[in-house]
């Protein structure tokens, strides 16, 4: 089915399989607080809102298009995300399609396997962000992390006050 959610908040704790588009507007909060959710390939989430990814999730859908996305825990995406925040303070998050943000905070960790393009990437104290797929990074702020993975991340302004650049992959 598909869904509107145009004021408030909507709690969906009980997981379930979902496959029709839904909007998120600005100023409203879709939260997956328990349950493992499916989202099917003809599945998309899109609007200015807030999404917060609380449980085991795999997303398969054709869109993901949020204002804020926060995840907290194993999280896999297998389709674009589009957003202006993502925070990662949970472990397990996978993106295995093109990433395209605002700024991501990542206080845990992610994997990137898919190309990615953010403005600006907050790497703190054991936060690990892991970039298998190309990476244009705007901002970089590694104030502790750690930085890895295979392929080449181009970044525009880097700040490093502590923290790794580690693997096979290289930061130009």
């Amino acid at each position: 089915g598909s869904g509107r959610l145009l004021k408030g908040t909507l709690d969906l704790p009980g997981g379930g399989t979902h496959g029709g588009p839904v909007e998120v507007a600005a100023g409203t909060f879709l939260n997956l607080s328990a349950g493992t959710h499916g989202w099917g390939p003809a599945a998309q989430i899109n609007g200015e809102g807030r999404v917060n990814c609380g449980v085991g999730m795999t997303f398969w859908g054709t869109e993901l298009s949020i204002g804020t996305l926060q995840l907290p825990t194993a999280v896999t995406f297998n389709s674009p995300v589009t957003a202006g925040v993502v925070t990662l303070n949970g472990s397990g998050v996978v993106f295995n399609g093109l990433v395209e943000a605002g700024s991501v905070n990542l206080t845990g960790s992610g994997t990137f396997n898919g190309a990615a393009v953010v403005q600006s990437l907050s790497l703190p104290a054991n936060s690990v962000g892991t970039f298998n797929g190309p990476a244009t990074v705007g901002a970089l702020s590694l104030s502790g992390g750690t930085l890895t993975g295979t392929n080449v991340v181009t970044v525009t302004n880097l700040t490093w006050t502590r923290g790794t650049m580690s693997g096979v992959g290289q930061t130009v």
